[in-house]
């Protein structure tokens, strides 16, 4: 019997595969909710964050959590937070996530979405931890030129505004400035990666073309905030201390 498009269509969407997607609230992850919801391969269920359990905040995005409930509701999605313990040490860190991809895993999701673009030993990491679960993994950026990607975000009518920027390389007055093709070119002056892939920024995306309504918000003030953590180097350890300006958002 000939399969009608309808028919065809039909079958297609039941083959779809369950997804979940990491969210930070950023340019990365909203533009790989971008790249997913275009695709049309997967369904993207809901997203997941993890954030401090102390403060509701986003790790060192610095966002408060009920900005990220803003964003969820203003994409018609729901999100699941993962509180971490703010003295949890990597392992209990890893424990908490595990647990939370083994429940999604029982639920009949198949498959969990990063946004990292080209950070090598980071995606091993997220495979590896996946994988452990019994769950497959999609990084749907991966590869993308950074500047490419920046300028195509922009173009798109993505909005977004730094909310987090390391000292070593931003002013205090970068905290809290939406993202533009003219600080694309200031950027490439400090020889630092376009879309701080290695930790240079964080931002926060508050309107663009998978959003149904605008995310309203305000800086209340800039904040400085100091993190130390070891390293190794030429086979010895050694501490390292940076400085980050935080913008401190809140919903408007």
């Amino acid at each position: 019997m000939e399969i009608s498009y309808k028919d065809r269509s039909y079958q297609y969407r039941v083959k779809m595969k369950d997804l979940i997607l990491s969210w930070s609230g950023g340019k990365d992850s909203s533009y790989c909710l971008y790249q997913l919801l275009q695709d049309g391969e997967y369904n993207v269920k809901r997203l997941f964050c993890h954030i401090n359990a102390h403060n509701k905040r986003v790790g060192m995005h610095g966002v408060p959590k009920s900005l990220i409930l803003q964003q969820a509701k203003a994409l018609q999605l729901p999100i699941d937070f993962i509180e971490i313990p703010e003295d949890a040490g990597h392992e209990a860190y890893e424990q908490y996530m595990l647990d939370y991809f083994k429940t999604v895993a029982s639920e009949g999701i198949s498959t969990i979405a990063f946004g990292d673009i080209f950070l090598e030993e980071l995606r091993m990491y997220r495979e590896a931890m996946v994988a452990e679960a019994g769950l497959e993994v999609e990084f749907p950026l991966w590869g993308m030129d950074t500047e490419i990607l920046f300028r195509t975000f922009i173009a798109q009518g993505f909005e977004t505004v730094i909310c987090s920027a390391n000292a070593d390389y931003f002013s205090k007055d970068a905290a809290g400035k939406v993202i533009s093709l003219t600080m694309l070119e200031q950027i490439k002056k400090k020889n630092i990666d376009i879309c701080g892939e290695n930790g240079e920024f964080h931002t926060f995306c508050f309107n663009g073309p998978i959003f149904k309504e605008k995310v309203q918000f305000f800086c209340e003030t800039v904040v400085s905030r100091d993190y130390s953590y070891k390293v190794l180097e030429n086979d010895k350890t050694k501490e390292v201390q940076q400085s980050f300006w935080f913008a401190d958002l809140r919903s408007a």
